[in-house]
C-alpha cells in the first residue's frame, strides 16, 4: 500500500506540474501576443511578468515534490506524514497567494469572483491520489478557511464595487467556503473506498501467492483462479488420478557431468513437462530429484481427471521424443505410472511450514506401477482403474503382476 501511495503521489505531482507549466506558457503567449488585454483586465500597475513567473515557480515546486516521491519510492520508505501535510498546505495556498496579489490592483470583491478560487477544487480533487482520508479533508479545510478568511477581511473593507449583493454577501462567501470543505470530505470518502478496493486487491494477490506457495511454483493460472474461489482447503477424501514420473538412467548420466549441466538438463526437461501438467489441469505436488509426483483431481476436479492424466502422460512422452529428434536434449527415456482411486488430501505441517499432501494406497500403487516400466521396457503404465475410466483407450493389457505391499495381483496396461 505504501508503494501504491507513493506512485499516486508522484502522479498527482506530475499532473499539477503539467497544469502549472501550461498555465505559465499560456500567460507567456498572452503577454507576447496581446499584452494590452491583460492591462485592461488587471490595470496598468499590474506587472505582466508576474503570472508566468508565479506559475513557473509553482510548477518547479511540483516537479520537486514529484522527484521527492520518486526518491522515497526508490528507497522503499513512506514520505514523512508531517511533510505530506506541509506540502498540502503549501499547494492549497497557491490560489490564496494569487488572490492576495490580484487584490492589490483590482477591487477585492471583484477578485474573489475571478477564476483563481476555482483552482482550489483542482487541489481538492487531486488530493484523492494521496490515498489518505485525513489529507483530503485537510486540503478541503485549508481551502475553505483561507478563502473564507479573505472574504471576511475584504467584506469589512469599504468598497466602491457595484455588484449584486447576492454575490458579495457574507452568506454567499461562507456557502462557497462550506462547499470547498465539503468537497474535501467527499473526496476523502471516495479516497477511502479506493483504498479499501486496493486493500482487497492486495489481499487477493497475497492469497494467490499463498496458494502458489502451498502448491509450488508450478500451478496454472486457471487452477489458482479456481482455488481462490474456495474459502478454505479442507482435509477430505477425494477421487484422484496420481502420476509418478522418473527419468531413466539419471544416475549414470549425472555421474560424469558438471553440476550446472545436470541442473540445466533437468530444468529443460521439467519445463515442458510442467507446462503439460498445467495445461491438463494437474498439479505438481512434489519433485523427487529426477522425477515428480503429480495429481489430477485435487484440490479441484474438472470431472475428467483420469483422461487429463493420461493425455498429459502421452504429451510428455511425445514432446520428449520431439526434443530428442531436434537435438535439444540428449537421448532420454522416462517411466510414468498412473493409478486412480480415493486419497486423503489436506495440509500437513505447522503455521510456519505447511504442505498440501495426498495420502493413501492410490499414491503408493502409482509409485509401484511407475517402477514396473523398467521390468517391461515401457514408458507409460496404468492400473486397471485408469484403463476402465478411459473411452477407447489405446494400448494393451500386460496381465497381472505382484506389487510389493499388496496381497493381490494388480492388472496393468501399457498406454500409447
Amino acid at each position: 500500500m505504501e508503494r501504491e501511495t507513493l506512485l499516486s503521489e508522484r502522479l498527482r505531482a506530475t499532473i499539477l506540474a503539467t497544469f502549472f507549466s501550461l498555465s505559465a506558457l499560456f500567460f507567456l503567449v498572452l503577454i507576447l501576443s496581446t499584452p494590452e488585454a491583460l492591462v485592461r483586465v488587471f490595470g496598468g500597475e499590474f506587472r505582466l511578468w508576474v503570472p508566468p513567473v508565479f506559475f513557473g515557480t509553482v510548477a518547479t515546486y511540483c516537479f520537486g515534490v514529484r522527484s521527492l516521491a520518486g526518491y522515497f519510492l526508490k528507497i522503499g520508505k513512506p514520505m514523512p506524514t508531517l511533510g505530506r501535510y506541509m506540502n498540502s498546505l503549501v499547494e492549497t495556498s497557491v490560489p490564496t497567494f494569487a488572490l492576495l496579489y490580484l487584490a492589490q490592483f483590482r477591487e477585492p470583491a471583484n477578485v474573489l469572483l475571478l477564476p483563481p478560487p476555482f483552482v482550489y477544487f483542482i487541489f481538492i480533487i487531486l488530493s484523492a491520489l494521496r490515498l489518505d482520508l485525513k489529507l483530503c479533508i485537510f486540503t478541503g479545510a485549508v481551502a475553505a478557511i483561507e478563502f473564507g478568511a479573505m472574504a471576511l477581511y475584504y467584506l469589512m473593507q469599504p468598497t466602491g464595487a457595484d455588484l449584486d449583493p447576492a454575490l458579495t454577501s457574507v452568506g454567499s462567501y461562507m456557502a462557497r467556503s462550506f462547499f470547498l470543505f465539503a468537497g474535501g470530505v467527499v473526496t476523502g470518502l471516495v479516497t477511502l473506498q479506493i483504498r479499501k478496493q486496493l486493500t482487497r486487491s492486495f489481499a487477493a494477490n497475497q492469497e494467490r501467492d499463498r496458494i502458489a506457495s502451498i502448491f509450488g511454483q508450478h500451478v496454472s493460472p486457471q487452477v489458482v483462479d479456481r482455488l481462490l474461489n474456495q474459502t478454505e482447503l479442507l482435509s477430505e477424501s477425494r477421487h484422484v488420478c496420481m502420476m509418478f514420473l522418473d527419468i531413466r538412467d539419471f544416475t549414470r548420466f549425472s555421474s560424469n557431468k558438471a553440476p550446472e549441466e545436470v541442473v540445466n538438463y533437468l530444468n529443460l526437461l521439467f519445463d515442458s513437462m510442467i507446462n503439460t501438467i498445467n495445461r491438463n489441469n494437474g498439479i505438481i505436488n512434489k519433485f523427487l530429484g529426477d522425477g515428480f509426483m503429480a495429481v489430477f483431481g485435487a484440490p479441484i476436479s474438472t470431472g475428467d481427471d483420469v483422461a487429463n492424466a493420461v493425455r498429459a502422460a502421452l504429451e510428455i512422452v511425445s514432446t520428449l521424443k520431439s526434443q530428442i529428434a531436434a537435438g535439444l536434449v540428449p537421448h532420454t527415456k522416462v517411466g510414468i505410472g498412473l493409478h486412480a482411486g480415493v486419497a486423503v488430501t489436506g495440509h500437513i505441517g505447522t503455521d510456519t511450514r505447511k504442505e498440501y499432501t495426498i495420502i493413501g494406497d492410490v499414491v503408493n500403487l502409482a509409485s509401484r506401477i511407475e517402477q514396473l516400466n523398467k521390468e517391461y521396457g515401457t514408458e507409460i503404465l496404468a492400473s486397471e482403474d485408469v484403463w476402465n475410466a478411459l473411452h477407447n483407450p489405446e494400448g494393451a493389457a500386460l496381465g497381472e503382476v505382484s506389487v510389493r505391499g499388496r496381497e493381490t495381483p494388480v492388472k496393468i496396461y501399457r498406454l500409447g
